[in-house]
C-alpha cells in the first residue's frame, strides 16, 4: 500500500515535471525569436511579431470549444464518448480556423500594412496557417493529457522547437518575418504529426481519424461544455490579446513591443508554472483524489508563480533587455511588469481549483463563469482607463479582474470540495512562504542580476529555486 502510494507519488511528479519542461521547449523558441526579430528586422517589426501573435491565439478558438468536453469525457473513463466528441472537434477546427484567419485579416492588414507591404502578406498567411494547425492539434492534445500522456506529449514539444529554432536561426542570412512565420507553421504540423501517434499509445482503440457524430443527449451536454470553454477561452484570449491592440491604440509600435514583451514574459513563466494542473487533470476530474489533488496543485503552482514572478520583476531586467535584441527600452516597463506579475499571482492562487470546478462541476460553467466576469471586468477597465492612463491602467485592469476571479472561484470551490476557510488559506500558503522568500533573496542580489542578460538568467533561476524550495517544502510535507 504504502509502496504503490509512493510509486503514485513519484508519477505525479514525473508529469509535473514533464509538463514543465514541455513548456520550457515553447519558452525558449521565444528566447530565440524574439532577439532576433529585434535584432536583424528592428523595433517596429518586433512589435508587428507581437500583434501576429495575438492573432494566432484567436485562430486557436476553431474548435469552438470541443476541447473541453473531450477532457471531461477522458478523465470519466468514457472511452467511447470521447472518442466521437474528438472526432467532432477536428472536424470542427478543420472548418471554423480557416474561417476565423479570414476573418483576422483585414484587421491585420490595415493595422501592418504600411512600410511593410512586400512580406506582409505571405507571413500573414504562413502565421494564421500555423494558427490553424495549432487549433487542429488542440482537441488531441487535450485528450491525450487527460489521458495521463504528458511525458510523450513534451518528448514532442521539445522536438517540435528545436526544429523551429533552426528555421529560425535562418533571419542570420535570410532577413525577412517570413522565416520566424515559416518556423512557426513547420513546429505546429510536427506536433501535429506526432499528437495521434502519443494518442493511440494510450488508447490503442482510438481510430487514427475518430468518427464524429454524438447521440442527442451526449451533444447537448457536448455543446453545453463547450460554449462554456469557448467563452471562457474566448475571453481570456481576447481580455490577455486585446491589452496589446489597446496598447497600439494609444502608443507607437516601440512601446507596443515593450509591453508585448513584458506581456509574454510574465504569460510564459505562467504558463510554465501552470503545467503543474495539466499533469493533475486525471485526479482533479476523480471524485475521490479531487481535494487533496486541488491541495496539493495550488500549494506547488503558487510556489512556482509566486517565486517566478518575484525573480522576474526584481532581477529579469537585463534577461528582457536580451530578449528583445536590445531595441526595446523594456526598462521603463517597470510598475507595468509588477502590474502584470501581480496579476499572475493572484490567477495562481484558483487556476488548479478551477480546473477542478471546470471538470468536476455539474458542467464546464462551474469554472467558466467566474473566469468570464474577471475578463469582462479587465476588458472594461482597460477600455475605459486607457486612454486617460496608458499601459499602467492595462495592466492594473488585469490585476482587478483577476481577484474577481479569485474570490468567485474559491466560494464555489469551497462548496463542491466541503472545504473551510482555514484550509483554503492553507493550500496558498506555500505561495505565499515562496513569495516572502524570492523577496528577500531577489532583493539581495538585484545588484548583480544587472551584470548582464547571463547572470540575470542565473540570478533568476536561483532566486525561483529559493522560492520554490521553501514553498514546495510546505507543500509536500503535507502530503508525504
Amino acid at each position: 500500500m504504502v509502496a504503490a502510494r509512493g510509486r503514485e507519488k513519484r508519477r505525479t511528479l514525473f508529469d509535473i515535471l514533464s509538463g514543465i519542461g514541455r513548456h520550457a521547449a515553447s519558452i525558449a523558441v521565444g528566447l530565440v525569436t524574439f532577439p532576433l526579430i529585434g535584432s536583424v528586422l528592428g523595433v517596429e517589426r518586433l512589435g508587428i511579431w507581437g500583434l501576429l501573435g495575438a492573432s494566432t491565439a484567436l485562430v486557436a478558438l476553431g474548435d469552438l470549444g470541443l476541447s473541453m468536453p473531450v477532457q471531461r469525457a477522458a478523465v470519466r473513463q468514457d472511452r467511447a464518448r470521447a472518442h466521437r466528441t474528438l472526432g467532432t472537434a477536428l472536424r470542427t477546427s478543420l472548418i471554423f480556423g480557416p474561417l476565423i484567419s479570414l476573418m483576422c485579416l483585414p484587421l491585420l492588414t490595415v493595422e501592418l500594412a504600411e512600410g511593410h507591404a512586400g512580406e506582409l502578406p505571405i507571413t500573414l498567411c504562413l502565421v494564421l496557417a500555423a494558427g490553424c494547425v495549432s487549433g487542429v492539434a488542440g482537441p488531441y492534445r487535450a485528450y491525450v493529457i487527460a489521458s495521463g500522456g504528458m511525458r510523450a506529449l513534451a518528448a514532442a514539444r521539445v522536438f517540435a522547437a528545436v526544429v523551429q529554432i533552426l528555421i529560425t536561426a535562418g533571419l542570420l542570412f535570410a532577413p525577412s518575418m517570413t522565416v520566424p512565420a515559416l518556423a512557426l507553421l513547420a513546429a505546429n504540423v510536427l506536433e501535429l504529426l506526432c499528437l495521434p501517434l502519443i494518442a493511440r499509445r494510450h488508447d490503442p482503440g482510438l481510430p487514427w481519424f475518430p468518427p464524429g457524430g454524438l447521440e442527442r443527449s451526449a451533444f447537448r451536454e457536448a455543446v453545453r461544455d463547450a460554449a462554456a470553454a469557448l467563452v471562457l477561452y474566448g475571453g481570456v484570449v481576447i481580455a490577455g490579446r486585446l491589452d496589446v491592440f489597446l496598447v497600439s491604440r494609444v502608443a507607437p509600435l516601440g512601446v507596443v513591443a515593450a509591453y508585448a514583451i513584458a506581456l509574454r514574459a510574465v504569460e510564459q513563466s505562467f504558463v510554465l508554472a501552470k503545467q503543474t494542473s495539466g499533469a493533475l487533470l486525471p485526479k482533479l476530474g476523480a471524485v475521490a483524489t479531487r481535494s487533496e489533488a486541488t491541495e496539493l496543485g495550488t500549494g506547488v503552482l503558487g510556489a512556482l508563480v509566486g517565486a517566478g514572478m518575484c525573480a522576474l520583476v526584481m532581477d529579469g531586467g537585463a534577461l528582457l533587455r536580451a530578449w528583445t535584441g536590445g531595441v526595446v527600452a523594456i526598462d521603463s516597463f517597470g510598475l507595468p511588469l509588477a502590474l502584470l506579475a501581480c496579476a499572475a499571482v493572484v490567477a495562481a492562487g484558483h487556476e488548479v481549483a478551477c480546473s477542478g470546478l471546470t471538470l468536476g462541476g455539474r458542467t464546464a460553467w462551474s469554472g467558466a463563469t467566474p473566469l468570464i466576469a474577471g475578463s469582462v471586468i479587465n476588458v472594461a477597465l482597460g477600455l475605459t482607463f486607457s486612454d486617460r492612463y496608458g499601459v499602467v491602467a492595462i495592466a492594473g485592469a488585469t490585476v482587478f479582474g483577476n481577484l474577481v476571479t479569485f474570490a468567485w472561484v474559491w466560494a464555489r470551490a469551497r462548496r463542491m470540495l466541503a472545504w473551510t476557510g482555514t484550509r483554503v488559506v492553507r493550500s496558498l500558503l506555500p505561495g505565499g512562504v515562496a513569495i516572502v522568500s524570492a523577496l528577500f533573496v531577489g532583493g539581495a542580489l538585484s545588484d548583480l542580476a544587472g551584470s548582464g542578460p547571463f547572470v540575470s538568467l542565473g540570478v533568476c533561476a536561483l532566486v525561483t529555486a529559493c522560492g520554490v524550495s521553501a514553498g514546495g517544502i510546505v507543500a509536500w510535507r503535507r502530503h508525504a
